[in-house]
């Protein structure tokens, strides 16, 4: 490490509160106590809240998609990495039948996911803690899934996380991971982006950097998806934001549209990459 490098615990730190912004200066928990006490209960609060808590291009249906590449099934064990409000993971409980951790930097995102499992009705299936998902404390051969959407670009070290998941999981145990990428030769992103201010706060991977990566953690590559065609279409098709609608604004703050837009013009002008995959634990 050089005397320049951030000290790990400052980025944790930096991504924190880099994601909570918005629960920061706003009177968050009074309007989530409004919109909770406005759901309906059991599998359509899914539904309903899926503007809020799918931290990621396309949302919910890009989440099912992610899980039909990943051959999620009843019963499974899953470690939801990065899991922030939930919504995936609620998703694989109620709609697939599975069980799952969920990890996050976050104590307000790992409350306010918890208050919605509960109203989901899923609880007995899902629960949330505390944690680094670059530091995993679980028990080998814990789970048979690690999932991760729009999670990995903000881990420094990611073949040290990639290991950690390799550990937990099981023999033959899956990876899937919706993520933006580095593009080699392409001209630098546009920042703020919604996972990084500025670009040393980003640690975007190329593919060929990604496989490296996962092949040195004990991982195979079962399957590799470009989504990036996808997320141009969506954010051409979006509708105009609801201002009186709770969303990602109100959780990152008053900056997310800046950083909404540049995401979608770094995917359009070829300056990151946007893909899907599933990679299979060898040994």
């Amino acid at each position: 490490m050089t005397e320049d490098a951030p000290v790990a615990s400052d980025v944790h730190e930096a991504v924190r509160l880099h994601y909570q912004a918005g629960i920061e200066v706003t009177d968050f928990p009074a309007q989530l106590k409004t919109l909770i006490d406005a759901l309906g209960t059991g599998p359509e609060v899914e539904r309903q809240i899926a503007q809020l808590d799918h931290f990621h291009v396309r949302g919910r249906a890009a989440t099912a998609e992610l899980a039909a590449l990943a051959a999620v099934g009843p019963g499974m064990k899953v470690l939801d990495a990065g899991s922030g409000l939930g919504g995936p993971s609620r998703y694989l409980a109620t709609e697939l039948g599975c069980e799952v951790v969920g990890v996050d930097l976050s104590p307000a995102f790992v409350a306010i996911a918890t208050m919605l499992a509960e109203r989901a009705g899923v609880s007995d299936r899902v629960r949330y803690e505390v944690g680094n998902v670059g530091e995993l404390t679980f028990g080998d051969a814990s789970f048979d899934l690690v999932w991760s959407e729009h999670v990995m670009m903000n881990l420094q070290d990611r073949i040290s996380a990639y290991r950690g998941f390799h550990r937990t999981l099981r023999s033959e145990g899956r990876f899937a991971f919706y993520e933006p990428i580095a593009i080699e030769g392409a001209d630098s992103p546009h920042y703020p982006t919604p996972w990084a201010e500025k670009s040393d706060e980003s640690y975007l991977l190329t593919h060929a950097q990604i496989e490296k990566s996962l092949e040195a953690a004990g991982f195979g590559m079962a399957t590799w998806k470009d989504a990036a065609e996808d997320a141009i279409q969506a954010f051409a098709n979006q509708a105009p934001p609801d201002p009186s609608a709770l969303g990602l604004s109100t959780i990152m703050g008053p900056r997310f549209p800046a950083m909404a837009m540049n995401f979608a013009r770094n995917i359009r002008e070829g300056r990151i990459g946007l893909v899907m995959g599933v990679a299979t634990k060898r040994g």
